[in-house]
């Protein structure tokens, strides 16, 4: 669930993290291992601003066809990141199982702290978060370990993301 979404690419032309993800995951070196399927991975991205999720639609179909024809679930929701997150999670039965949770929004958007501290407790759990106002580095091997780790984590049923 990537609750600050946003339009898919940044002004300057670097993909956003739907796109980032998508690519790294499809184009994985071990994806044929991975056993993908939209049972086993569910990518939820959330845009709250109506004309960024239009273009993040756009951007998702442009660079890699429609999604219902992709290997894994991705959804692009409308709503907000503090307000709709958990509920999404409740939704989909997510708790308990490995959840990837990026945390990164830029300007001062706050994700009140009882939401954080839900993602925390199960040791599934990656949570990272950047100070607002930092554009994120999604190339640092830090997120890119806890990336490939949770996507290849066994079972493996939501990637949860919140950046704009």
């Amino acid at each position: 669930m990537d609750a600050f979404a946003g339009p898919g690419r940044y002004e300057d032309g670097e993909p956003g993290s739907p796109v980032f993800i998508l690519d790294r995951l499809l184009g994985h070196h071990a994806v044929d291992r991975m056993h993908l399927s939209p049972r086993r991975v569910h990518l939820i991205f959330i845009e709250k601003d109506r004309a960024r999720h239009e273009r993040l639609v756009a951007e998702l179909v442009s660079r890699f066809g429609p999604l219902k024809d992709l290997p894994v679930r991705v959804e692009v929701r409308r709503g907000d990141a503090g307000r709709d997150s958990l509920a999404v999670l409740d939704e989909l039965g997510a708790w308990g199982h490995p959840i990837l949770g990026i945390f990164d929004s830029w300007g001062s958007v706050n994700v009140p702290l009882h939401v954080m501290s839900r993602h925390c407790p199960s040791r599934n759990t990656a949570l990272r978060s950047t100070p607002s106002r930092a554009k994120p580095d999604f190339s640092s091997a830090r997120c890119s370990a806890m990336f490939s780790v949770s996507v290849s984590a066994s079972s493996l049923t939501t990637g949860v993301c919140a950046n704009r």
